[in-house]
């Protein structure tokens, strides 16, 4: 399974490896593990926080799941398969290209 990841642009995947979300909503903070969407289209409201003043892109990896949250998974990242810029995935989003990325 893909997992995908809206945030700052920049973030390697190795200190993705070691951050731990602190907003999945599961009490799972102190276990570990980071917070993504199952689905391409759908980042839990976060799709707001970006724009020309915050560049922001979308990783498309493959975890373990440790949990399922709200809005998509905590994760044990194992393996990052792809990256876009956020503008980039959006127009994936509207012309269909992103859905090759499931």
């Amino acid at each position: 399974m893909k997992f995908f990841r809206l945030q700052d642009a920049g973030i390697s995947f190795d200190e993705m490896c070691d951050f731990v979300s602190a907003d999945g909503g599961d009490g799972m903070e102190a276990e570990g593990g980071l917070c993504v969407s199952g689905r391409l289209d759908k980042f839990g409201g976060a799709e707001g926080a970006y724009g020309s003043d915050r560049p922001a892109e979308v990783v498309v990896m493959t975890g373990s799941i440790l949990a399922e949250i709200y809005d998509g998974y905590r994760i044990e990242p194992r393996s990052e398969v792809a990256r876009f810029g956020w503008e980039v995935w959006k127009t994936m989003l509207s012309d269909g290209s992103a859905w090759d990325w499931e």
